[in-house]
């Protein structure tokens, strides 16, 4: 193992959720959004780990107005990096859980990490062969496509910036979260301009949030160099968040499921 990712510093730990459906919390109840996060807070609790599930009701664009759910996960990362107190952060959207109790988040990390990863900031579990419009040229995106209700960020400005440019405030613009990709900056200089058509074309024309993650992975070099896909590191295979052998895909591509090894956290 490289002595450049062993053992992985990860200091203090946090696990997020998020999710409209915790306003409020039932935690007696058997829904599958409540049964993933007492499964994610007993793993918490086991590791020394802070659990914390953000209510997200709504949010709103600045400039675009509201947005789907599923792009609130972004505020409330921004939030539990700024006030958790924490160095690093494991999101889990809603319906994920992590499979192994005695995995630590360490252990995830030194078996699914390469040499050089630490040098970015985000790191995605994969969304396995389920990879139509991900852009494989780009940079570090060879080990396949990224999940992004699997993340693990580093408590660090670069990674501020990139859930920025993310919500749709490109890195370095001086009016926080309020902007949109090719917005003028202060002294109207034009930043990333290439993103502005593409940005509202997927963030606001009725697709998830990993649709405009994954276009900003393939725009931008600057962004991508913060982040990775997880992939195991004696084999190379991305981490397969999503199991690949559903009933359909055993008739269609039954490669994928001779391939697919298990994973640490199911999505």
């Amino acid at each position: 193992m490289s002595a450049e990712i062993a053992p992985p510093i990860l200091g203090r730990v946090a696990l997020v959720m998020a999710d409209d459906r915790y306003c409020p919390a039932r935690e007696e109840s058997t829904a599958y959004w409540e049964r993933a996060a007492r499964i994610n807070a007993l793993w918490a609790q086991r590791h020394g780990y802070r659990f914390a599930r953000y209510c997200v009701a709504a949010c709103a664009h600045a400039v675009f107005g509201p947005r789907h759910p599923s792009w609130c996960k972004l505020v409330a990362l921004a939030h539990a990096l700024a006030e958790l107190a924490v160095d690093t952060v494991l999101y889990l959207d809603s319906d994920a859980y992590v499979v192994d109790p005695n995995a630590s988040l360490v252990n995830i990390v030194a078996t699914y990490t390469q040499p050089g990863d630490w040098s970015a900031s985000i790191y995605f579990g994969c969304n396995g062969p389920w990879d139509r419009g991900w852009e494989k040229r780009a940079r570090n995106a060879q080990r396949g496509p990224a999940n992004a209700g699997v993340m693990i960020l580093r408590n660090m400005p670069a990674t501020v910036d990139v859930l920025r440019a993310w919500w749709g405030r490109p890195p370095a613009h001086s009016e926080k979260w309020a902007s949109f990709w090719g917005a003028s900056g202060a002294h109207g200089k034009l930043l990333h301009a290439s993103y502005t058509s593409t940005y509202k074309a997927y963030a606001f024309g009725g697709n998830w949030e990993q649709s405009i993650l994954w276009r900003m992975w393939q725009l931008s070099p600057r962004v991508a160099a913060r982040l990775r896909v997880l992939a195991d590191q004696r084999s190379g295979g991305c981490m397969w968040t999503v199991p690949p052998c559903t009933r359909s895909t055993r008739a269609s591509a039954p490669s994928a499921c001779e391939s697919w090894r298990p994973s640490p956290i199911a999505h």
